[in-house]
């Protein structure tokens, strides 16, 4: 079970019901922000086409649509792997020491968010030896 994921989907679930939409939902959400970090870190690494490359690029590829349209932790996940990049990013070019330290420490937690999607945060999760062996 993946924590974070449990908690997007209840949240969709508490909000709009019980639906087949509704499950898809977070990961949609994610699959949206995601694009929208991509084109940014586009944009400051090469500039306008490179973004709307990038942008496009992300938006057709065959994986991100399959995976946006379920409910799986693969999404969220690179959500929060791209903000991450995002941040640190930004921590290189800000011009105080005292904020580049800032955006790399907050870029190093919201990586560390990503570990809530996979199975391996829930007690019981990868590694365990199954009850059956």
């Amino acid at each position: 079970m993946r924590l974070a994921l449990n908690v997007a989907a209840a949240t969709s679930y508490g909000l709009f019901g019980i639906s087949e939409w509704a499950t898809a939902l977070p990961t949609f959400v994610a699959s949206l922000l995601t694009l929208a970090i991509v084109y940014a870190i586009a944009w400051l690494v090469g500039g306008r086409i490179a973004a709307i490359v990038a942008g496009v690029l992300y938006a057709v590829a065959p994986l991100n649509i399959l995976n946006s349209s379920s409910l799986l932790p693969e999404v969220p996940m690179a959500l929060c792997t791209t903000l991450s990049i995002l941040i640190f990013l930004l921590g290189q070019r800000a011009v105080r020491a005292q904020t580049e330290v800032s955006l790399c420490l907050v870029s190093g937690v919201v990586l560390g968010g990503a570990y809530l999607f996979t199975s391996a945060a829930y007690p019981g999760g990868v590694g365990r030896v199954p009850d059956c062996c």
